[in-house]
């Protein structure tokens, strides 16, 4: 066949496929569109066999479906969001029953005695916290980006911040050595407590102002948009101003546990949350720098880093909330709603009474003891003036003046308890 044959002939075979019109030299190669071809050899590694100059090429293969090809980005789409997410809302369902307990039986003995204003405010905080799992899904938007501190550093301030300060009236009431009375309002401890707060929203501004979270796609394969991803990123100074936040809040924390280490000793139980503060700050400390140094440290995926982070956050909230309010609902229980005797004026005087009784009882044993050692028939008569007589009556006064001094720091236990049931108003 003449070159010129097997031109005309080449040409004849011009046709359009499904990857576009093949075509033919005039030395039957391929002219037109470079058709790859895969085969798989031995060892079933894919080799291409056809053209050689695809060796050189990118490839897609296998090629993405049609169903890969569609991006499908929605918030909360993944399992494990919606399934941590599902527990942070049974925690909040938690915190919202118990925020209506205290509401309701407000005016409890058990629930005055711990401030219920403050109660309230530490159940917020605690679904503050809760809430801080919705913006930390592992697909999050701008806003989603910039609410996981602001809930979390808030919520944190919150529930601490009234946990100081209910703890520090109790501690300043308590410890003092005067028996004059003096108020602590409610509005003087939310006052003090707006502080904690106003620090970490400073810091929280700073935060987002400086660092810049903002969401972005992820891309990991071109080919195949079904993968796409929502992450959030920051600027470089993101781990200074975190750095910052967590010293802050770490203070908040040692000023909590310095309060409870001052209250420890008050023998008024139903006023002493000490141990029940102390826990919960080992917990929450303890849940914090795991999962801190964690985050920082990159050591985990984003999906194994929001399961970690989620356990932290729902389990030392959890927690907190079990052993600050456990104790109140199983008194309460227990006690079957009911209050023991108010903190009024009977008590102290029938507290009172029952002390004169004891030591007027005391008083005549000890006076009919003296009557039988010092009587008409004894040789040594009260009007000697003996040393026995001195030795006597100087035991006498020192034993009146100990009573005096123990009912005295009663009557001053039963003001402070009696001050502190009255306090709750503004």
């Amino acid at each position: 066949m003449t070159a010129e044959t097997a031109s005309s002939f080449a040409r004849i075979l011009n046709v359009f496929s499904a990857a576009g019109p093949i075509a033919f030299s005039q030395w039957g190669q391929n002219s037109a569109r470079e058709v790859s071809v895969i085969q798989l050899d031995k060892d079933y590694n894919d080799r291409v066999t056809y053209p050689l100059s695809s060796v050189t090429k990118q490839l897609t293969y296998p090629m993405p479906t049609f169903a890969e090809r569609v991006e499908n980005l929605s918030y909360m789409s993944a399992t494990i969001d919606i399934v941590f997410v599902s527990i942070a809302a049974g925690g909040i369902a938690f915190s919202v029953v118990l925020a209506g307990f205290v509401f309701k039986f407000r005016q409890r003995k058990i629930l005055v005695a711990s401030s219920p204003l403050f109660l309230q405010l530490i159940l917020a905080g605690t679904i503050l916290m809760y809430l801080s799992v919705f913006a930390w899904v592992t697909e999050s938007q701008t806003v989603a980006c910039h609410m996981r501190f602001w809930l979390l550093g808030m919520g944190f301030v919150i529930c601490f911040g009234a946990l100081f300060a209910k703890t520090f009236r109790v501690m300043r009431i308590f410890g003092s050595k005067s028996l004059a009375v003096f108020r602590i309002s409610n509005l003087y401890l939310l006052i003090g407590m707006s502080v904690f707060v106003l620090g970490e929203a400073v810091l929280l501004a700073i935060w987002s102002g400086t660092s810049d979270p903002h969401s972005y796609t992820y891309i990991p394969d071109p080919d195949r948009p079904i993968y796409n991803e929502w992450k959030c990123m920051s600027k470089n100074n993101n781990r200074v101003m975190l750095i910052l936040l967590l010293i802050y809040n770490f203070g908040i924390a040692l000023a909590a546990v310095w309060v409870s280490w001052k209250v420890w000793s008050i023998k008024a139980k139903m006023y002493n949350e000490s141990r029940p503060i102390a826990f919960a700050m080992y917990n929450m400390i303890s849940f914090g720098i795991l999962g801190t140094a964690l985050q920082l440290s990159n050591a985990l995926t984003p999906t194994a880093m929001f399961a970690v982070r989620s356990v932290c956050i729902i389990l030392s909230t959890f927690v907190t909330v079990l052993v600050l309010f456990g104790p109140k609902v199983a008194h309460f229980i227990g006690t079957t709603g009911k209050d023991y005797a108010a903190l009024t004026g009977p008590t102290t005087t029938a507290t009172t009474t029952t002390a004169n009784t004891r030591s007027a009882d005391k008083s005549g044993n000890n006076h009919n003891n003296s009557s039988s050692k010092h009587g008409p028939g004894s040789t040594d008569s009260i009007g000697s003036a003996g040393t026995d007589d001195v030795l006597y009556w100087r035991g006498r006064y020192d034993d009146i003046n100990a009573k005096y001094k123990k009912m005295r720091k009663e009557m001053m236990l039963l003001e402070r308890e009696l001050q502190l049931y009255h306090e709750q108003d503004f």
